[in-house]
């Protein structure tokens, strides 16, 4: 079964094969002829497209996580839950601004015009001057292109279990007392959240911390069992050592026997050699030789195989007691 990030890259694979093909126009089928693909322009949540809603629910999850994982760290695990929503704007917004600052100008252009006139009867000279000057104001022009998926509104509802105390009722049997948490610690956690999520009033943002007690059998039941579970890989190692040990005394106890038992052997064999023969060959009885080969045949079986000699051992020193 593929999953839907899978199923879109698919979309898009096969659109970008074909000129002009949207993703959105291709439909993937399965071999039963189920259709597997869905319209990517909407969705029946909201109206959303499957990316924006993969979108707000990665965004969802990580303030939760965040709020989650502090929240552990200040009361202990499986005591808060935690869930979050999250609006986001997906409008792409292009605004233009344009800004006039009339009280800051400076001169653009300046045109000086003179004119001088002489009169005939009296020589009298007029003399006319226009001067034109063109200002330019101060201008600012701003291309803005809003963010896609900025966060509008966040709303976030905290459970909190409150803490247990190990009394004895009547009977005399061991209960946990359910103690709630304080107002002034239910403030406390409550603004650990706001700062976790970025809590903005401006934005209508919402925090709820509710203390309530939570169902605790399955945990206890979780508690029980690892308790159990621990106990009998305890015991579980203490036997294997003392099987360790004791199989270590019994063959150091049937190799004692069995030096015990050749020690004549080779007092024997020391015995029958004269002075100054001891490197000589020397005739060994039969009884002597099979006996030697017996112990050289148990060394080496003890050093290739020390677990089967060891349980051979064993029941030979079962059948000794039984006899």
């Amino acid at each position: 079964q593929l999953s839907p990030r899978q199923i879109r890259g698919i979309s898009h694979l096969v659109a970008a094969s074909v000129e002009g093909l949207q993703p959105e126009d291709v439909t993937i089928v399965d071999s039963n002829g189920n259709i597997m693909s869905q319209n990517q322009k909407s969705s029946s949540i909201a109206g959303l497209t499957h990316e924006q809603l993969e979108m707000r629910k990665s965004v969802e999850n990580y303030f939760a996580e965040k709020v989650q994982s502090l929240l552990e760290n200040v009361i202990g695990p499986n005591k808060a839950v935690v869930r979050v929503a999250v609006e986001l704007d997906f409008d792409r917004v292009e605004k233009t601004i344009e800004q006039f600052d009339p009280d800051n100008t400076s001169v653009r252009s300046e045109e000086r015009n003179v004119e001088t006139n002489t009169s005939s009867g009296d020589n009298k000279v007029s003399r006319t001057e226009n001067v034109i000057t063109n200002y330019e104001i101060n201008r600012t022009v701003q291309h803005i292109v809003g963010d896609v998926g900025t966060i509008k509104r966040i709303t976030t509802a905290v459970l909190i279990d409150g803490n247990y105390e190990t009394v004895t009722d009547a009977k005399g049997k061991e209960i946990k007392k359910y103690i709630p948490r304080s107002a002034e610690e239910i403030s406390q956690l409550t603004n650990i959240v706001k700062s976790a999520v970025g809590f903005d009033p401006r934005r209508n943002d919402e925090i709820e911390v509710v203390n309530i007690p939570f169902d605790r059998t399955h945990i206890e039941e979780q508690e029980k069992y690892l308790n159990k579970f621990e106990k009998q890989l305890f015991l579980e190692k203490v036997l294997h050592k003392v099987l360790y040990g004791f199989l270590l005394i019994v063959l150091f106890l049937v190799l004692r026997k069995l030096f015990k038992k050749f020690k004549p052997l080779f007092s024997y064999t020391a015995n029958i050699l004269p002075p100054g023969t001891e490197n000589l060959p020397t005739a060994v009885p039969a009884d002597a030789q099979r006996r030697i080969m017996m112990q050289q045949k148990v060394s080496r079986l003890t050093k290739e195989q020390p677990e089967d000699t060891a349980k051979l051992l064993k029941a030979w020193l079962v059948e000794e007691e039984n006899e």
